[in-house]
């Protein structure tokens, strides 16, 4: 079959874009996994501490580091 009309043309393109808009409908009822990772989260900070000989309170550093990896699984 050859389309040679505008409107022939203009109606196929617009059957191939309802195809295409179906084909994604049913493909965002897949699951999905993705991987998130954080591999540095520096914390270098100041707490307050209080002595309990004599209640007075000292300024201590703290230092921490949090690194997180793990896998997201979603679902519609």
């Amino acid at each position: 079959m050859v389309l040679v009309s505008p409107k022939a043309k203009i109606e196929n393109l617009n059957f191939q874009n309802e195809l295409l808009l179906f084909e994604n409908y049913k493909k965002s009822f897949l699951p999905s996994l993705s991987i998130n990772f954080n591999p540095i989260s520096f914390n270098r900070s100041y707490r307050v501490l209080q002595k309990p000989e004599d209640g007075s309170y000292s300024y201590v550093e703290d230092y921490s580091n949090n690194s997180s990896i793990g896998p997201q699984y979603d679902k519609k």
